[in-house]
């Protein structure tokens, strides 16, 4: 034992620990996921692995959010568990959302780390402004006539696609 001790030291001890450290966070994620979802929450580790991979690729993750209501738009393309992709997952949010999400969160975290500005062009100022200023309006519009404000939200998330997704675009780093 003590012989194991002398050879694993410096860098070498802390690469085991970490590995040992996420080999248990894993263990952790997998024996609660399947507990709350069953047989299928085993793949929540695999899940999480490929959505830091997503994140850490922002031109990958853009691709996907916008090619995968393409693909998965109707039945009639021969895949059924496509149109899963707006299938409600958690309350009214669907699996589409969790790309758009990743995408901007994807591109948000690309310009925090190669220090970039965030960038957007006047041609789509206008636009996008006039799109968050109809949202504004719907979002009074339905309060006022009684409707939840969360309700509202989740009704009209999908227009919020219409801001973030041109400016993540515009600002990927080609």
């Amino acid at each position: 034992m003590l012989a194991l001790r002398q050879r694993l030291r410096g860098q070498q001890l802390e690469t085991l620990l970490v590995a040992l450290t996420a080999s248990l966070a894993t263990l952790a994620v997998a024996i609660f996921a399947e507990r709350r979802l069953g047989g299928a929450g085993l793949f929540v580790p695999l899940l999480l692995v490929g959505a830091v991979l997503l994140v850490r690729q922002p031109l990958a993750t853009v691709a996907l959010a916008v090619a995968a209501p393409v693909v998965c738009e109707g039945s009639t393309f021969g895949i059924p568990a496509m149109t899963k992709l707006y299938d409600p997952v958690f309350k009214q949010l669907t699996a589409l959302d969790a790309l758009v999400g990743f995408a901007v969160l994807a591109v948000a975290l690309d310009l925090i780390r190669c220090r970039r500005q965030p960038y957007l062009p006047a041609a789509l100022g206008f636009p996008l402004l006039m799109a968050a200023l109809a949202m504004a309006a719907g979002l009074a519009v339905t309060t006022g006539q009684g409707w939840s404000p969360r309700d509202t939200l989740f009704s009209m998330h999908v227009l919020a696609y219409l801001l973030l997704l041109p400016i993540a675009i515009v600002n990927l780093d080609l």
